[in-house]
């Protein structure tokens, strides 16, 4: 006989015990004293099935220094061995839940609250260099700290006590918090910090009791059989197509407080459009919810995270897109937000993020992107919707008229990148835009066909076309508009302004392509965190830390300052770079090899990183070429005929240039923009298109720059520890080479905007002794978000 459901195995899980095993989770993972004891209330709302009874009954005839309420808890918490599960579906999850939260708001039941980094400081500040808290350490870390939130299957603790939520999450945590980075330079992991809960407490015994009998009476010890678990999944939508796994961490890392009283004031605002939406509210948090704005003012950040666990993750999006579309969140010019740090399970590669755009799931790290898959979904979603013709979808899409919902989803990932699919498939009638836009969530109907694709392609998660230095196309833009008043006879005011135009962007091209190359160059990106990572749009690069451009450590000063630095001073600028490169010593910038990773210094495999300076990794032709484009910028930027023609456009005093000075002057131009974008020094985005192999059989990935094509060396023997390869985009200097691992290349980086309130987190252990033995799985430690 199976204990089950119903003391039978039905069909599917009842609800009950679904909820019960995310309570199970919870207290599994909550820090009690070395004298708690479970109060009667604690217990009561627990049924027991038939095989609990007897497991409870055998366990009290044995062990007799153990109070039933311990011995029941045990076993409940147990949940299940072989394939007997040990409470009934009649357990009152609700007054459980008023039970929990009693024993969490009186502080015998902690959680500790591991958004942020308040915990963090002050383990650092009372516990500096330790990896692992004992009991008391713990206690004295958790004192004055917010109450810790946390969530499983759709029961939320916190500030709040305990409570259901609208929707199903698996957000829980061994006692931990991410909290140091270890003592080992080649690792750029943010390792956990332990806590610690009682050892010698009337129910951990009680358990570790109970775990002994289930295993002596020859049931396996298992938290649940194959059928719960599948179940339990489902409850948890770990199978859901338009999975936002990583919502709540990106909400508590990239948000300001302010920012994220302005999402849960919106989702309260949706909220209260519903029927019974205030009263369930009011009698759920025991708060006064009039205006939502008001409701919110004054809470702290883990009373806001507990009130935005309240809500779906539908609801939490709706109001993230409201608040950037208001402005309630600020984003700058190409910012993408991102969690800093992973806390709890994700789908693979997902990686949630806000922009301009709203909220959306992108692909991240070496995955393929899983936008067409949630594209073909949308197509069957849409497709389904009342009132939304599948024959006119098939007919945009000039398919069979008899093409049925799969036929079309199928069709829609296959051809997934052509902007056709989503304008002619999802576009071209009233009734699948209209589909369209509510199954995306938009708070708003874009106003054009052409910001809907837009909007749609964000969502999904395809990747944007949006090259990290906007300045080369302006510069192109600018030159080829001089070119045609000049072929075509324009007059010469017309000719001033172009020439006006062309300048300033081609020295703003210029200057951010200098930065890009210094820094390039220069930066030791392997002990970078994240290592050999690029920010586009950052201006924070210092030149005069290697260029010394303004004489402040000695040089001679190129510009001052104040202000932007002129087409001939950038000139200057770009040989001074040439010539310093050129004269760095290898024995003055060579790395120790205790940085060297394990299968250099133990398998004797080549590490192409020995030396602190990239240029200085380069191989010879990559020095070489690398220097030749530089001498170029330098050259083209003193030319006369170029500074000639600048100056007649920047200044109207000076005389206007003869035909042939501007014919050179833009030849010169677009030699230099040729030379900055095929040479990579000008930075760009590379889009991986395929793979190839060359005449050994070695894979290659095939990356496309537009202007310009490259390959990516992949499982070479040689050792590129930390070089990104396998992913989406890169950004790529095709003549920095570095023999077998191919190319100098960054991965694109998320604009976090301000970073100020993250600076010095995590801290660094400087010892290994703190941390030995601690971390007995590198697998379970969190990834910097990059």
């Amino acid at each position: 006989m199976n204990d089950f459901d119903h003391e039978d195995q039905a069909e599917s899980t009842p609800l009950p015990l679904l909820q019960f095993s995310g309570i199970v989770h919870l207290l599994q993972d909550c820090i009690v004293r070395d004298n708690y004891r479970v109060p009667h209330s604690l217990v009561a709302p627990i049924a027991l099935s038939q095989a609990g009874n007897d497991l409870l009954d055998v366990f009290l005839s044995r062990n007799r220094k153990f109070r039933p309420n311990e011995a029941k808890l045990a076993i409940a918490l147990e949940f299940g061995g072989g394939d007997k599960v040990f409470v009934a579906h009649d357990t009152d999850v609700t007054s459980l839940r008023t039970a929990i939260g009693a024993e969490i708001l009186s502080g015998r039941i902690q959680f500790p609250y591991i958004f942020g980094r308040t915990l963090h400081d002050k383990v650092v500040e009372e516990f500096p260099g330790k990896a692992h808290l004992n009991l008391k350490e713990t206690l004295t870390a958790l004192k004055g700290q917010y109450f810790g939130v946390f969530q499983y299957s759709d029961t939320v603790v916190g500030p709040f006590g305990c409570f259901q939520s609208r929707q199903a999450r698996s957000l829980s945590s061994p006692p931990r918090f991410p909290g140091y980075l270890c003592p080992d330079e080649r690792c750029r992991k943010v390792h956990w910090t332990r806590l610690s809960s009682s050892n010698s407490s009337q129910i951990v015994r009680a358990r570790a009791e109970v775990a002994r009998l289930i295993t002596s009476r020859g049931t396996n010890h298992s938290m649940s059989p194959a059928k719960f678990r599948e179940d339990l999944a489902v409850h948890l939508g770990r199978f859901d197509p338009e999975d936002a796994s990583g919502l709540i961490d990106l909400a508590t890392d990239s948000l300001s407080n302010s920012e994220l009283q302005h999402v849960v004031s919106n989702c309260i605002r949706f909220h209260l459009s519903e029927q019974g939406g205030r009263s369930t509210l009011q009698r759920t948090f025991s708060i006064v919810v009039g205006d939502p704005d008001l409701t919110t003012q004054g809470l702290d950040e883990a009373q806001l995270v507990s009130l935005l666990l309240y809500f779906r993750d539908r609801e939490i999006i709706r109001a993230i897109d409201f608040s950037v579309e208001n402005g309630d969140i600020e984003l700058a010019s190409g910012e993408i937000r991102e969690a800093r740090v992973q806390r709890f399970p994700t789908q693979p590669g997902a990686t949630a993020q806000i922009g301009e755009l709203g909220f959306r799931m992108a692909t991240s790290g070496t995955r393929p992107s899983s936008a067409p898959h949630r594209l073909a979904n949308m197509f069957r979603c849409v497709a389904e919707t009342v009132g939304v013709d599948i024959s006119e979808i098939a007919y945009g899409l000039e398919l069979p008229e008899d093409a049925t919902v799969e036929d079309v989803a199928s069709f829609a990932y296959t051809k997934a990148e052509d902007p056709k699919v989503i304008d002619r498939g999802l576009l071209s009638t009233r009734a699948s835009a209209s589909a369209s836009s509510d199954h995306l969530g938009l708070t708003q109907q874009p106003a054009s066909r052409e910001e809907m694709q837009r909007r749609i392609r964000w969502r999904l998660g395809f990747s944007q076309e949006n090259s990290p230095n906007r300045a080369i196309g302006k510069s192109r833009l600018t030159l080829r508009q001089l070119d045609d008043l000049v072929s075509g006879d324009g007059d010469e005011d017309a000719i001033r302004g172009a020439i006006a135009n062309c300048f300033v962007a081609m020295e703003e091209l210029l200057l951010t392509s200098l930065k890009f190359s210094t820094w390039a160059l220069t930066v030791d990106h392997y002990l970078e965190t994240p290592p050999f990572g690029y920010l586009p749009h950052a201006e924070s690069f210092n030149l005069d830390e290697f260029l010394d451009v303004t004489g402040k450590n000695g040089s001679a000063p190129i510009w001052s300052r104040q202000g932007k630095p002129t087409l001939s001073e950038l000139g200057t600028a770009y040989g001074r770079l040439s010539k310093k490169l050129r004269n760095l010593k290898a024995e003055d910038h060579r790395r120790p090899t205790s940085q060297f990773p394990g299968n250099a210094t133990h398998a004797g495999r080549p590490f192409y990183f020995p030396h602190f300076r990239p240029f200085l990794n380069l191989d010879q032709k990559g020095r070489d070429k690398v220097s030749e484009a530089l001498h170029t910028a330098a050259r083209i930027a003193s030319l006369p005929e170029v500074l000639g023609v600048r100056n007649s456009g920047l200044h109207g005093n000076n005389p206007f240039p003869e035909y042939g000075q501007l014919a050179q002057c833009i030849e010169a131009l677009t030699e230099l923009l040729r030379t900055l974008d095929e040479s990579g020094l000008s930075p760009k985005a590379f889009a991986r298109r395929g793979s190839s192999s060359d005449s050994m059989g070695r894979k290659n990935l095939d990356f496309d720059g537009k202007s310009t094509t490259t390959v990516v060396p992949v499982g070479t023997w040689t050792s590129a520890a930390k070089l990104p390869s396998d992913r989406q985009q890169l950004v790529i200097l095709p003549w920095a080479t570095m023999g077998e691992v191919g190319p100098l290349r960054f991965a694109i980086l998320p604009h976090r905007g301000s970073e100020s309130f993250w600076e010095g987190w995590p801290t660094k252990i400087e010892s290994t002794e703190a941390f030995e033995g601690h971390i007995s799985n590198m697998e379970d430690e969190s990834d910097l978000a990059s």
